[in-house]
């Protein structure tokens, strides 16, 4: 199943809490196990790229939930596959074969930046 809204609706009622969350300086996000309008939350560049990072100025990363990767979406703006995860898509075979460097160097950045920055 989907979730199914629309744009406005979207930004007017489901993104408040997230702009506050990157105002506040969250340094991570997690994608969510459904569809949103038909595409995997994960793999959904519109939430994670256009509104996330491009509209709220989110500069972190953005993880998978558990068994929430259907694909490697380094493109698509995610940066870290939930570790055990049962279909890794992850690993040095897929992203061997599959990602362009720069995407998997600006994952990587994101993920040691947000690390540093928290003094982890």
């Amino acid at each position: 199943e989907s979730s199914d809204v629309g744009e406005r609706t979207a930004w007017e009622l489901y993104s408040p809490p997230f702009q506050a969350a990157v105002e506040a300086g969250a340094v991570a996000a997690m994608c969510a196990y459904n569809k949103v309008n038909g595409t995997w939350a994960c793999e959904n560049e519109n939430l994670m790229q256009r509104d996330l990072r491009d509209r709220m100025g989110f500069k972190g990363f953005v993880m998978s939930d558990w068994g929430a990767t259907h694909s490697t979406s380094l493109r698509q703006g995610l940066d870290m596959d939930q570790p055990g995860s049962v279909d890794s898509f992850f690993n040095a075979q897929t992203l061997s074969l599959s990602a362009d460097t720069s995407l998997l160097d600006r994952a990587v950045h994101r993920t040691l930046a947000a690390t540093y920055r928290m003094r982890l």
